[in-house]
């Protein structure tokens, strides 16, 4: 069931409010729990904030239904271009767990949230190449975005392609070595395609590609598109302290769509081969 949506909220604000949370989320254990009324907040959107609450506040909020709770929420706004203070009701095979609400409020102190950083990380620009700047304990990563010259893609397609990244990484400690030599993911039936791999050969895969590189990668591209006025496919390339590591785009998919309705049997495809 979804109520509300009285007041609107505007796309980018959702998607802002949603990549952090969704950014913070992977970061825990799919199978572990959350607080039970959990609020989220974002120094970008500060009249924003996402809202959840658990069947049962001694358990806790499972963490792999929060995430999929904003999967689904994010394409039922897209796919009706209604961005408002809507709020859902969360049934995992016809069982409830949850409620998960978008809320207009004016910032209050005294509750319990998460008021992430700057979540874009841009340190600066070089002429059309924004530079996004990630350190870790071992490292530090740059990221730097450039337009390709052809083709077009909605801000839809970008930030549902981005969500789509970020729910399948999550199944994986962020720490732990990405399978195979790339990491790629697409979600239909938006059109975007984003893939991302070491500057290697294929029989050798570095330790540090690990899943939370890209989930960093995921955010400079999430950055990017929403600071951008443009939608244009675009090139990722990886610096690690410095020195070239790696590579990744974010393109039109040109493979055939499937036609769905709603937010019901959305087909995903990501993979790290």
């Amino acid at each position: 069931m979804i109520t509300g949506g009285s007041i609107s909220l505007g796309n980018k604000e959702c998607f802002l409010i949603t990549l952090d949370a969704l950014n913070s989320l992977v970061k825990l254990p799919i199978d572990g729990r959350s607080p039970a009324s959990k609020y989220f907040r974002s120094q970008q959107v500060p009249g924003i904030a996402l809202y959840f609450n658990g069947k049962h506040a001694e358990g806790g909020f499972d963490v792999r239904y929060m995430i999929w709770g904003l999967n689904r929420a994010t394409a039922y706004m897209v796919d009706r271009q209604e961005f408002f203070d809507w709020r859902f009701t969360l049934r995992w095979q016809n069982k409830f767990v949850g409620y998960l609400w978008y809320l207009y409020e004016r910032p209050r102190e005294g509750l319990e949230a998460n008021k992430t950083s700057n979540w874009s990380n841009l340190t600066h620009t070089k002429r059309d190449i924004a530079i996004f700047e990630n350190r870790d304990q071992n490292a530090v990563f740059d990221f730097r975005i450039k337009d390709l010259p052809s083709g077009t893609l909605s801000l839809n397609d970008v930030i549902m392609v981005i969500i789509g990244g970020l729910t399948d990484i999550a199944t994986n400690d962020m720490a732990v070595q990405v399978r195979g030599n790339s990491f790629h993911t697409e979600l239909a039936p938006y059109r975007g395609r984003f893939e991302l791999m070491p500057a290697a050969s294929p029989l050798y895969f570095p330790s540090w590609f690990t899943y939370d590189v890209v989930r960093q990668a995921l955010g400079s591209f999430a950055a990017w598109y929403l600071l951008s006025e443009t939608c244009k496919p675009a090139q990722i390339l990886m610096f690690r302290d410095g020195l070239y590591c790696g590579r990744g785009s974010l393109l039109v998919n040109r493979a055939k769509l499937v036609e769905v309705g709603g937010v019901e049997g959305r087909e995903r495809n990501s993979t790290s081969s």
